[in-house]
């Protein structure tokens, strides 16, 4: 039989055993799949993230850029911050609208 394994509201493994070995194991008769979440009745798939949480990580990247070329700028090193300014323009194209 197969069991869908539970943490906080989300499949996190899938296994098969001839019984559930935890109370956080569900039977799963092939709806549930790992990342899937777990409402107590049904699985499906989690919500996606606001613009804000997806775009955190990409900021977060933007910010470290741009607090390392301001080193390259003192040193007017022209090729560090042509590469830093294409990173910076591919994450921003990564950004979603909020």
């Amino acid at each position: 039989m197969r069991f869908a394994v539970i943490e906080n509201g989300t499949v996190t493994n899938l296994v098969e055993a001839d019984s559930a070995l935890s109370n956080t194991w569900v039977a799963d008769a092939g709806s549930a799949w790992i990342g899937a979440s777990w409402n107590g009745a049904t699985f499906s798939a989690p919500p996606a993230p606001s613009a804000a949480e997806f775009n955190a990580p990409i900021l977060a990247q933007l910010a470290a850029i741009d607090a390392k070329s301001i080193r390259a700028l003192r040193e007017n090193d022209q090729t560090r911050i042509a590469a830093w300014e294409a990173q910076a323009a591919a994450l921003r194209a990564q950004l979603q609208k909020t």
